[in-house]
């Protein structure tokens, strides 16, 4: 799943926490979210873990993967 919204806007940690809730992301999968580079990393949530970031100019793609739950 990829999530692009608007930048400085305050919804990286409020969409991580939402899609950590849902459940729509199957155990292994992925969450990509894109965000300007300065934006601060939420909280780890008990199902989705971060574990990469790839940074292109001054914008920046957090990997986050769906842990077993």
């Amino acid at each position: 799943m990829f999530c692009d919204p608007p930048y400085d806007k305050g919804w990286l940690e409020k969409i991580v926490a939402a899609e950590a809730a849902a459940g729509r992301i199957v155990e292994g999968g992925l969450f990509l979210y894109e965000a300007r580079d300065k934006e601060a990393l939420p909280a780890e949530t008990p199902t989705l873990r971060h574990y990469d970031t790839k940074n292109y100019g001054d914008s920046s793609v957090h990997y986050f993967v769906k842990l077993p739950a």
